[in-house]
């Protein structure tokens, strides 16, 4: 059995099952790349934020969804272009089982998006719906997550992580560590963009 596979062999798992290899990587993305390259020195290194600004070069996004169908059956998806400038070799939250994505059909689900090392650093989705688990509502696990994160790292102008949630009656909530993170509704009718229930630091 297997449940998550990585490297060379799960291209090679792919292949066996006839799924079509593709270059992920965006034109801009890759012209924003050359041109950082032919700017700067070999031995130079480039932080993801400018420090004047505190804004990202750039951008990334996470796209995290949550589902459940009439019969009452849960299920979510974690995709992400990554951090910019990232350390060659970094893995990040999303693939990782628990931390970016986590669906315990009896319990709820959650995904998280942000600074993936503050995200896996308490294993962040799994902690939200560990507490839905034990009585939280979304709101609550994901107020107590938050507070989490903001106990253990030092928080800079430049972090955030956000969440959604949900459990098995249907009960959803969002919540971040920063104003600037908005999600998406899809329940019986028209798609409707909602700012997140709790921002820890407005």
């Amino acid at each position: 059995s297997h449940t998550l596979l990585a490297g060379h062999l799960a291209d090679a798992f792919a292949d066996a099952h006839g799924l079509e290899s593709s270059d992920l990587l965006a034109r801009t993305s890759k012209e924003k790349w050359l041109k950082w390259k032919e700017e700067h020195q070999p031995t130079e290194t480039l932080a993801p934020y400018d420090t004047g600004t505190g804004k990202l070069f750039g951008n990334h996004d996470t796209i995290g969804t949550l589902a459940i169908d009439t019969c009452g059956t849960m299920a979510g998806a974690c995709s992400t272009s990554g951090m910019a400038w990232k350390v060659p070799g970094r893995v990040g939250d999303s693939p990782i089982i628990g931390h970016g994505l986590y669906v315990d059909p009896k319990r709820g689900a959650a995904t998280a998006t942000g600074h993936g090392e503050l995200i896996s650093g308490i294993c962040s989705s799994f902690l939200v719906v560990e507490l839905m688990g034990r009585g939280a509502t979304p709101i609550e696990a994901i107020q107590e997550m938050l507070q989490r994160v903001a106990s253990s790292y030092e928080i800079t102008p430049e972090h955030q992580v956000a969440c959604i949630a949900m459990t098995p009656d249907s009960q959803f909530a969002a919540g971040a560590l920063r104003a600037g993170f908005s999600y998406v509704v899809y329940q019986d009718g028209p798609a409707k963009v909602m700012n997140p229930e709790f921002v820890l630091n407005s």
